[in-house]
This record gives C-alpha cells, sequence and structure tokens, in this order.
C-alpha cells in the first residue's frame, strides 16, 4: 500500500483512501502473545484487520468484562495490565467492521481479532481474563449471589425499596449498579429473586 500522505493512501485498487488513527486498549498477555505472531509472519495490525474483513468469518467476541465485585477491584488490577496503542485503519474499512460487529465497542472487536489470531497458532491459549468461566467466577455475581443478598435483606425489609438495599448490603453482595447491568429495573430484579424463592 503506497503512502502518499500523513493520512492519505492508495488502496489496492487504486482509490485514494483516508487512514482513521484510533485508539485501543488491549490486555497486555494477549497483545504481547499477538506481537510475537505478528513478527513472526510479517503481518502489521491494518493487514491482519484488512484479513478478518475481507478473508474471514466472523470471530465470537469475549463477553464484555466488567468487574462487578468492586471490593475485588485491586485483586483485578494486580492481576492484568493493559496496552494503550493505536490502530491505523481506512475509513471504508473501519465502516465495514462495524457493520460485521454492530453495537461492538472497536476496541473489543480488535481484542476479539487478535484472540482468534492467537488461537490458530495455539487453540488451547488463554488467561483468566479470557476464560469465560473463571472470569465471572472471580469478578463477577452468580444468581445465587443475587438471591442470598435478597433473602437476607428482606428479612429486614419486608417492601424493599433501592435506597434500604445499597443503604444495607453487604460489601460483598452486589450494588445496584450489578442489579441494573443483569436486570436493567430493581422491580424486575425483585420480581426474579421472588420467582426463584417460590422455586426453591
Amino acid at each position: 500500500m503506497e503512502k502518499l500522505g500523513e493520512d492519505t493512501y492508495m488502496s489496492e485498487s487504486g482509490r485514494t483512501q483516508l487512514k482513521k488513527t484510533v485508539p485501543v486498549k488491549l490486555e497486555k498477555a494477549l497483545y504481547e502473545k499477538a506481537k510475537w505472531y505478528r513478527l513472526k509472519e510479517r503481518i502489521n495490525m491494518p493487514e491482519l484487520v484488512h484479513f478478518y474483513i475481507h478473508k474471514h468469518d466472523i470471530v465470537s467476541v469475549p463477553v464484555e468484562r466488567i468487574v462487578m465485585k468492586r471490593y475485588k477491584m485491586n485483586e483485578f488490577k494486580k492481576a492484568f495490565s493493559f496496552k494503550n496503542t493505536t490502530l491505523q485503519i481506512e475509513e471504508d474499512e473501519l465502516e465495514r467492521l462495524l457493520t460485521l460487529y454492530p453495537a461492538i465497542p472497536l476496541n473489543r472487536i480488535v481484542e476479539a481479532l487478535l484472540l482468534d489470531f492467537v488461537r490458530q497458532h495455539e487453540p488451547n491459549w488463554t488467561n483468566t481474563y479470557f476464560d469465560d468461566e473463571l472470569f465471572f467466577e472471580q469478578y463477577g455475581f452468580s444468581e445465587e449471589d443475587f438471591l442470598n443478598a435478597y433473602q437476607r435483606l428482606i428479612l429486614e425489609f419486608p417492601n424493599l425499596k433501592q435506597r434500604e438495599y445499597e443503604k444495607n448490603r453487604a460489601v460483598q453482595e452486589p450494588n445496584l449498579y450489578a442489579i441494573r447491568k443483569k436486570y436493567e429495573k430493581f422491580s424486575v430484579f425483585k420480581e426474579s429473586m421472588e420467582v426463584l424463592l417460590q422455586k426453591s
């Protein structure tokens, strides 16, 4: 690909293309592993992204990683580090990439492509960050966690309100953010917990 100017390139089809520089933040172990294989194969990031856009099947994008157990945030920061870098990509390829993976942030898309690239070379490569079961066991809340918190608090507050829940929950119990992330509304959370109680 011939460079014409600071952000202007001649594409393979002969069309002048503007390149966008976009910031991405990648889990460092994945970044380093993918970098090693890219150097070995002499493939740069724009070429790798181009391959996935035009010549590869849609890859599975890992579920968004959120530390729901806020009291474990320091543990998370010690366990994982992240690499801030940039990706140069043609505007039409960026648009196509976002179309292929609708409603998913670009950062997670790039991470998914790199993860697939690494696993083409090491099929079993993973770490706790990319292992759904291990990650959510460590940093997420199970249905049982929500139920236990609800059961404990309705003994004291039979008509449990959001404010009462947040004020009286234990540090290790789900906060309102976790409830809204999973159930959207506190009322839906309560209804779901009541259904579970009836089944138990």
